[in-house]
């Protein structure tokens, strides 16, 4: 019998409840569950009756597919804050 294909994430993955998903990716419940509503987050696994769990290498993904903010300190016109503070002054 052949063997099923190898998943696509590490051997050493593993499930992460609500609270540890909150710390990891520094966002409330509201905002996680809204996001999973828009598909702008990972989804939850069902573990149990009435459990849910993240796989922590697809939080892993979402948190480098994350775009970065843009704002680079000391580059003129990309640093909206100094930008700010040197017209005002």
């Amino acid at each position: 019998m052949p063997r099923p294909p190898m998943p696509d994430r590490p051997l050493t993955d593993r499930f992460l409840a609500l609270a540890e998903v909150k710390q990891k990716v520094g966002l409330g419940h509201s905002n996680i569950y809204r996001m999973m509503a828009d598909g702008r987050f990972p989804a939850a696994r069902r573990v149990g009756e009435k459990a849910v769990r993240w796989l922590e290498s697809e939080l892993d993904a979402w948190m480098q597919a994350c775009p970065k903010a843009g704002i680079e300190v000391g580059i003129e016109g990309e640093d909206p804050i100094s930008d700010h503070i040197k017209s005002t002054h």
